[in-house]
């Protein structure tokens, strides 16, 4: 009987482990420790580029070696190559399209099919780096919003706009009902002198925008049959421009912003960025060198979020009390059995 009494404390100890030691919350945590997964570029040639090709391909170098952009660069001359190798890397297509500029995901997302493509001018490597609204994200995290959700619209006005409402509304009302507990806060403040805000921003993507087409594409093709579904489409970006997840037509919902929004504001148990789900989006951003001397020296040991008014994550209060409750079933279960054995004795 005393093994059951062990598992069961041992239990205790491992659900009640978030709530009492609960470290950074996730948003803040990621933005400091998660550096954006790598996109590949690969720039296909046939014999030498020509001397404004080859300023180009240095640009896209020297930004990656410098990690100002999530991006690793190669080049590939297929001149001399036999037609097997050609094959792999360039296909049949006729050789006037060269140079040509490819663009895929990062590895450990499993997507074979290019994110992008097109012939390797300054107009596509300047569409590559950036654009617009990635860079008005990458402003916003900096300036210190929890998460900017993106909603790629379908097209369709009145879906759009009601996903859109329903986004506004309860993103507002997540604002005003979480917050952090006054110690870590007080640690952030103090130590760290940053102030930190729940806040969670909008921006409305037609899937029509040209500027955007990149960042639809990166968007949309984790997603099965991403391109082709004709419903809204919200991504909750946070951290160094993690996407966490896609919430699709109906799937935009009260139950789901709001969990979304609790585990992005709530204490980062995990803290393997592989172990989360997401993927990340190609941006331009020294991160490190806009984050220096605002990131945490250590891992904070208190409480990181509170709902307002004092009452701790649902969730966690839940796990908490069950946890207990199933300590106490056991204990006093034990303590019947040891009394009955010992007066059968």
């Amino acid at each position: 009987m005393k093994r059951y009494l062990y598992l069961s404390f041992g239990l205790w100890m491992i659900l009640s482990l978030p709530a009492l030691a609960c470290i950074t919350p996730v948003f803040r945590y990621a933005l400091e420790n998660w550096p954006a997964d790598l996109y590949k570029v690969t720039v296909i040639h046939n014999g030498p580029l020509s001397a404004q090709e080859q300023t180009l391909l240095g640009k896209l170098k020297e930004v990656s070696d410098k990690a100002v952009v999530n991006l690793f660069v190669e080049s590939v001359d297929i001149a001399g190559k036999s037609k097997d190798e050609i094959a792999k890397v360039w296909g049949n297509r006729p050789r006037s399209d060269l140079p040509w500029m490819v663009v895929r995901y990062p590895q450990f997302t499993g997507i074979k099919e290019p994110m992008w493509e097109d012939r390797f001018t300054k107009a596509a490597v300047d569409r590559v780096l950036n654009s617009p609204l990635r860079s008005k994200i990458v402003k916003r995290i900096l300036d210190g919003d929890t998460a900017v959700w993106v909603l790629v619209e379908s097209g369709v006005k009145e879906k759009d706009e009601a996903a859109a409402r329903l986004l506004e509304s309860e993103l507002k009302r997540m604002e005003r009902e979480l917050d952090f507990s006054p110690e870590y806060r007080e640690y952030m403040t103090e130590v760290i002198g940053v102030e930190l805000k729940v806040k969670f921003s909008l921006i409305r993507l037609p899937r029509g925008n040209r500027e955007e087409q990149l960042l639809i594409q990166t968007l949309l093709r984790p997603i099965p049959n991403g391109e082709k579904i004709r419903q809204p489409i919200a991504f909750p970006i946070f951290g160094r421009g993690r996407v966490l997840c896609a919430l699709v037509g109906d799937e935009i919902n009260e139950e789901n912003v709001e969990e979304i929004c609790y585990f992005l504001v709530g204490g980062c148990s995990c803290q393997v960025k592989e172990a989360n789900p997401g993927w990340d989006l190609l941006l331009s951003a020294d991160w490190d060198g806009m984050l220096e001397g605002q990131m945490e020296e250590a891992v904070f040991a208190g409480p990181a979020t509170v709902m307002k008014g004092g009452a701790g994550l649902p969730w966690r209060n839940i796990l908490i009390a069950l946890s207990s409750l199933f300590v106490l079933v056991a204990g006093t279960t034990y303590v019947i059995l040891w009394r009955r054995r010992r007066y059968e004795v």
